[in-house]
């Protein structure tokens, strides 16, 4: 779930079809990657402007960055 903010990125990468608006107003964005790390850096790159649904993995992964983050600045 990306931030309204977020919507030029989704259209200029994925084309203006590759999200649903949320009643909420974030924009649900379903995709397959081809390779897992490509997935992980590109969701980074949007920080605490998207929300991982799934995979589960993937949602583990940044919780781990996060707490790694807070550990080195917190």
């Amino acid at each position: 779930m990306f931030e309204p903010s977020e919507k030029y990125r989704l259209i200029e990468a994925y084309g203006p079809d590759c999200y649903m608006a949320a009643a909420d107003g974030r924009l649900l964005f379903e995709r397959g990657f081809a390779g897992y790390e490509n997935m992980r850096e590109w969701v980074l790159s949007f920080g605490s402007r998207v929300e991982v649904l799934a995979p589960g993995q993937l949602r583990d992964d940044l919780r781990r960055q996060a707490e790694a983050l807070l550990r080195m600045y917190g």
